[in-house]
């Protein structure tokens, strides 16, 4: 056994030897070492480079499967990153800015779209605040004729083509008011927009009949929203609890302005209360101490003819009827040109007619004789106030369209006109302030109103406007600067348009006026001459109004330039049905 035992042994030692013989000569192998390997030297090069691993191909991600997009569509409200791939990494692709004409996408994985935008297709994650995502499906069914002429849209919405979401799209209004003409339901309308006809899908309600503007009471701080809708970009909170004005209204979601921006709260439960709002007095600190107004007729215009407008007996006592008057040219036919459109760079006109209006013989020195006499017959020493009209600028010729230059014609105006008030000092008027000529105030318009009304403002005088109904920015006018604004139905005169079918045309204004602290007009014309029935539409605001108590606050007259003087003279039988109603409704608040 013990033999055995040492012949193992000696058995490993030369296996191990012969191994190091083996591990030696592949290592001289490499390196060059054997004899036989130096005689070869051109089979066997020197050196051998090391074997280099076989490069990984990544892996490609399997497709994604197609998604059906039919009717889907991406509403981008505040500005969104895009991807490459739907995950969010560092690396973004871009960012599409906030729109209102929604996107169509082209595939989905999860809350991931995917969009052409430009020349790539990139992915964006919906959320709340920046990607908002809706399907609209295909309109079935009949249509028929709109209840109504108008409704109010509160958030942007594309109108197609046809009621189909895979038209073209024509157009995507922000928050206005639309002419409609059709309906399906309450989610498809066929609306009128910039001229063209086309169609509106409405899965939220965003459209309204009524603006609804109301004097509200805000219980405490809200959140503020872009646009009536959750997923719309959170724009602050509601910092002032207590009374306010809803500019709009829609469901439990009210409009309201702060820090010169509009936004809109939700209250789904009692966090804002209905205030019962109550028209103004005829003369307010605010509006100037106006009392009714009218529109000053162009000379030559009998001082006589005047001083009825102002002082009337029709009651049985002189009293004061009339105590504003708004000088406002007559169009093209009294002095060449027009206030509702006035070309910029055309200021010599603008300064001739401030010269021509304190001539002997004109405007100024007939309201000082008018006024004069009132005084007399009414034993004191009240003035007329004076309102001037302002010129709207715009730019007919070829010259850039700058706000800039526009203010810069109403600032000499003023001050021109000013100048020439103060130099002449009528006796018996008093200059109250100017009034801002058009009667809609659009969007772009309005950093130039503020402006203008600040020019008013620094000289000691008010501002002064009458929007018609529906007219834009009509119910904001206290947050352009202005300080006192009439509303006028246009009731009258809407007869070739249905009377806004659907719509109470002058209970809206009158509610309008009354929840804003707002004025009221009474409208006619000369045309009752020739057509007696139009002494109905007249009276319809008499009896609306005096429902609303409408005739309360200061009333704006337009009487198609001297209308009331067939009221007051008599000289006209169209007016023998109403002359008392028409003259109590006017002299009833004092």
């Amino acid at each position: 056994m013990i033999v055995g035992r040492k012949k193992e042994k000696k058995f490993v030692k030369v296996l191990a030897c012969t191994l190091c013989v083996l591990t030696l000569g592949e290592a001289g192998a490499g390196s060059g070492v054997l004899a036989a390997e130096k005689a070869d030297p051109v089979t066997k090069p020197a050196t051998q480079p090391a074997e280099q691993p076989k490069e990984q191909k990544p892996e490609v991600p399997a497709p994604l499967p197609q998604m059906d997009m039919t009717g889907y569509e991406l509403f981008f409200l505040g500005n969104a990153f895009t991807y490459n791939t739907p995950e969010e990494t560092e690396e973004k692709a871009g960012f599409i800015s906030a729109q209102n004409m929604p996107l169509k996408p082209i595939n989905r994985s999860g809350d991931w779209f995917q969009i052409q935008y430009g020349p790539k297709q990139v992915w964006v994650k919906q959320a709340p605040g920046t990607v908002y995502v809706r399907q609209v499906p295909k309109m079935t069914g009949d249509t028929i004729p709109s209840s109504q002429n108008y409704m109010y849209l509160h958030h942007p919405l594309p109108v197609y083509k046809e009621a189909d979401p895979e038209s073209e799209k024509i157009a995507a209004p922000a928050s206005q008011r639309l002419e409609v003409l059709a309906q399906q339901g309450t989610t498809w309308y066929k609306v009128k927009v910039n001229g063209r006809e086309g169609w509106l899908y409405d899965d939220g309600g965003y459209m309204t009949k009524e603006l609804g503007v109301k004097r509200i009471n805000i219980q405490q701080a809200l959140p503020l929203y872009q646009y009536p809708n959750p997923s719309s970009r959170n724009t602050g909170t509601w910092q002032k609890p207590g009374e306010t004005v809803a500019y709009a209204r829609m469901g439990d979601w009210y409009q309201v302005e702060q820090n010169g921006g509009f936004h809109w709260l939700y209250a789904p439960n009692g966090e804002v209360q209905s205030v019962y709002a109550h028209f103004t007095n005829k003369k307010t600190v605010e509006n100037g101490e106006l009392g009714n107004a009218l529109f000053m007729t162009p000379p030559p215009t009998r001082v006589e003819t005047l001083t009825k407008r102002l002082v009337t007996d029709v009651r049985g006592q002189k009293e004061r009827m009339f105590e504003t008057v708004i000088m406002v040219p007559l169009a093209m036919v009294e002095r060449g040109f027009s206030m509702m459109e006035y070309e910029v760079g055309d200021s010599p006109s603008l300064t001739g007619y401030l010269d021509d209006i304190f001539k002997p013989g004109d405007s100024i020195e007939t309201l000082t004789k008018a006024s004069l006499a009132a005084q007399q017959q009414m034993g004191d020493k009240q003035p007329i106030n004076i309102i001037l009209a302002l010129p709207y600028p715009v730019e007919k010729k070829k010259v850039p369209f700058l706000n800039d230059g526009r203010i810069e014609l109403q600032r000499q105006y003023i001050e021109k006109a000013v100048a020439n008030w103060e130099k002449a000092k009528p006796e018996g008027l008093r200059l109250a302030g100017f009034y801002w000529t058009q009667e809609s105030i659009p969007d772009n318009n309005k950093d130039v109103v503020k402006k203008v009304a600040d020019l008013i403002h620094k000289k000691g005088y008010k501002m002064y406007w009458a929007p018609y109904l529906g007219a834009t920015n009509a119910e904001r006018w206290k947050t352009l600067g202005i300080d006192f604004a009439w509303f006028q139905p246009n009731y009258y005169f809407a007869d070739g348009r249905k009377k806004f079918r659907g719509v109470d045309m002058l209970g809206q204004a009158y509610t309008m006026a009354r929840e804003t602290g707002g004025g009221t007009m009474l409208e006619w014309d000369w045309s009752l001459r020739q057509k007696p029935e139009n002494t109905t539409h007249l009276k319809a605001y008499l009896d609306r109004g005096k429902e609303f108590g409408a005739n309360k606050p200061s009333i704006l007259v337009y009487d198609g330039i001297g209308g009331i003087d067939a009221a007051l003279l008599h000289v006209n039988d169209t007016f023998s049905g109403i002359r008392k109603q028409l003259f109590d409704y006017l002299l009833e608040y004092k």
